[in-house]
């Protein structure tokens, strides 16, 4: 189901490079706006773990090495589980 983390062996660690979109980069070269996993971005390392299964919802624990722009939030959409309520980076609806 979408936005529930998988459980796996605490902690579980994804290490990406995060960079703004080029069409951001073009426009606004140093805006805080939408950021992406690209190999030629910054280092960024996050640490998660689950803590607890909801109805639709996992909570998670989470531990930065690095702290990169939206860094938890590219991290999460990249690997299939973005934030609750996060429309900049998940797939929610706006009401």
């Amino acid at each position: 189901m979408a936005g529930i983390a998988p459980d796996g062996p605490p902690p579980i660690q994804i290490t990406r490079c995060i960079r703004a979109s080029e069409r951001q980069q073009e426009v606004f070269p140093c805006s805080i706006i939408k950021r992406k996993v690209d190999s030629r971005g910054v280092k960024a390392v996050t640490h998660y773990s689950v803590v607890k299964h909801l109805e639709n919802k996992t909570l998670l624990s989470l531990k930065l090495e690095t702290g990169r722009t939206h860094q938890i939030r590219v991290h999460m959409a990249h690997i299939g589980h973005s934030l609750y309520g996060d429309f900049l980076y998940g797939n929610e609806e706006k009401d």
